[in-house]
C-alpha cells in the first residue's frame, strides 16, 4: 500500500463507535463466500449500520458483456447475486457497459420494479486497473523454465495449453462426487499430455476452505494435489495472480469463475465443468 495510507489493525478499529462517514469495501459475500469468510462485523449487512454511506467496488475488471453470451450470464450468478449490492448505498462499475450487464441481472433476480433503485445505486468510474491492455501473451513464458518443459515439446513446438480451475463451491456441494470429477479430468489430462499442457489452478483458498469443510476430503483433495505435483506431467499453479495462466492458455475449462470472461473477451473458447462424473 502507498505510504501516505494509514492501515488499522481490524481487530484494533471498532467500526461501531467510530462510525465512519463512507466505508469502502471489496467483499460483498457476506457468509456465502465458500472460499473465505470475514469476521461477522465486516459483513455488508453489518457495515451499512455503522456508517451514512456504504460502497461496494468490485476487487475484479470484467471487460466486455455479450448479452448473448450464456456463459457469462451463467457466471454472473457468482458475482451479481449478492448480499453486498443489495446492503450498499453505492456500487462503482468500470463501464456503462458493465453497469448495464448488472441491472439486468439484478431486474431478473429482484423484480422489474427495482430498476429505479439499481439506477440510482450502480454508477461507473474507470478503474486504472482495468485500463491495462488485456490482450494475452507469451512474452511472460521466458523466463518460466520449468513451466515451458511443458508447455513445448522436445521438437520446440508449443502443445495447446488448458487452464484448469476447480473453487470451493462445487466441492462443497458435493465434496465426495467432485473429488471423483476431479480425479476422472487429470486423468483425461494425463492421457493427452503428449498434445496437451495442463495447467492446473485450484483456488488460492482451496486447502483452508475444504480442511473446515470435511477433513477426510481434504485429506484426499491434498493427496491427489501432492500426487500431481511430484509426478510432474502438469503444471501446478498455486500463485496467487491468475493473470500469467490465463495469458498462457489457449483455453479454459472448470468451474465458473472471472476468468471465464476474460477468456470470453479475448476469443478463447471455455467450457465449463459438468458435475456428471463420466
Amino acid at each position: 500500500y502507498p505510504e501516505d495510507i494509514e492501515l488499522k489493525d481490524y481487530r484494533e478499529y471498532h467500526i461501531r463507535e467510530q462510525h465512519p462517514d463512507v466505508i469502502y469495501t471489496q467483499n460483498a459475500y457476506d457468509r456465502y463466500n465458500y472460499s473465505y469468510v470475514l469476521p461477522e462485523e465486516y459483513y455488508t449487512s453489518e457495515l451499512a449500520k455503522y456508517t451514512e454511506e456504504l460502497v461496494y467496488v468490485p476487487g475484479f475488471c470484467i471487460g466486455s458483456c455479450d448479452p448473448e453470451d450464456a456463459k457469462l450470464y451463467k457466471t454472473a450468478d457468482y458475482f451479481v447475486k449478492i448480499p453486498g449490492l443489495l446492503h450498499a448505498d453505492r456500487i462503482i462499475l468500470e463501464s456503462e457497459e458493465v453497469r448495464q450487464f448488472y441491472i439486468q441481472n439484478l431486474l431478473e433476480f429482484c423484480g422489474g420494479d427495482t430498476r429505479d433503485l439499481w439506477e440510482k445505486k450502480l454508477e461507473v468510474s474507470q478503474d486504472p486497473c482495468c485500463m491495462e491492455d488485456k490482450k494475452y501473451s507469451e512474452q511472460e513464458a521466458g523466463g518460466l523454465a520449468e513451466w515451458c518443459k511443458l508447455l513445448y515439446d522436445k521438437n520446440g513446438k508449443k502443445r495447446r495449453i488448458i487452464l484448469y480451475q476447480n473453487t470451493i463451491s462445487s466441492f462443497a456441494r458435493q465434496p465426495e462426487r467432485m473429488l471423483e470429477k476431479l480425479r476422472r479430468v487429470l486423468e483425461v489430462f494425463y492421457d493427452n499430455r503428449a498434445d496437451i499442457a495442463l495447467i492446473w489452478r485450484p483456488h488460492v483458498n482451496m486447502f483452508a476452505a475444504m480442511e473446515l469443510l470435511d477433513r477426510e476430503i481434504w485429506l484426499e483433495y491434498r493427496r491427489i494435489v501432492d500426487e500431481f505435483r511430484m509426478a510432474g506431467w502438469g503444471i501446478l499453479d498455486e500463485t496467487w495472480d491468475a493473470t500469467l495462466a490465463e495469458r498462457l492458455a489457449d483455453a479454459y475449462y472448470g468451474d465458473p469463475d472471472l476468468a471465464v470472461l476474460h477468456f470470453g473477451n479475448n476469443g478463447k473458447p471455455v467450457m465449463i465443468l459438468s458435475k456428471n462424473v463420466d
